[in-house]
């Protein structure tokens, strides 16, 4: 499961921060410490790796929801109008009703795969692709030998309605 800090609505897969361990488990440091362990005692590291989406409390959603025009707005998936398959294509057909969400503060729908509370990172974005290496490699800095992908198929998928590409807004 993931360790990063989360507000916990699912199991840690609601991360807040990709560069920092959730204090229940610890600190960086202790993480570091625990990897060095590891390795001395020829054990690697796998970890899970969570970039299909993000918690709706993550820095870059709260600026992306405030601001049109800050730089993380592109990381979403967002649309003035609900599209008409926001029914279709749910994870929890049982739990979830839609998949898009009406943001107050942002005045549009966002998309989102999974719970409302995990807003979808368009990863078809170059920055978001570069910023997914970027935590990558940090984490291998710190001793990770590889990673287990979450929710993949969702990852390399169009997102949002229709043909929209994920880059754009609907």
């Amino acid at each position: 499961m993931p360790f990063q800090p989360s507000p916990g609505r699912d199991g840690g897969y609601d991360i807040a921060d990709y560069y920092g361990v959730d204090p229940k488990y610890g600190t960086l440091g202790d993480y570091v410490e625990f990897t060095h362990g590891c390795k001395q005692r020829g054990i690697r590291v796998l970890m899970d790796l969570v970039v299909n989406h993000t918690s709706d409390t993550h820095s870059w959603f709260q600026a992306a929801r405030r601001d049109p025009e800050s730089k993380f707005r592109e990381w979403y998936v967002w649309s003035k109008k609900k599209p008409k398959n926001a029914s279709s294509g749910m994870v929890f057909p049982r739990v979830q009703k839609s998949t898009w969400t009406y943001d107050e503060t942002s005045k549009s729908y966002y998309f989102h795969r999974f719970y409302d509370f995990q807003p979808d990172l368009n990863t078809a974005h170059p920055d978001v692709q570069a910023e997914i290496l970027k935590i990558m490699g940090f984490w291998i800095q710190l001793g990770v030998s590889g990673f287990r992908m979450d929710a993949v198929p969702f990852v390399i998928a169009k997102k949002g309605s229709g043909n929209v590409s994920a880059s754009r807004a609907v």
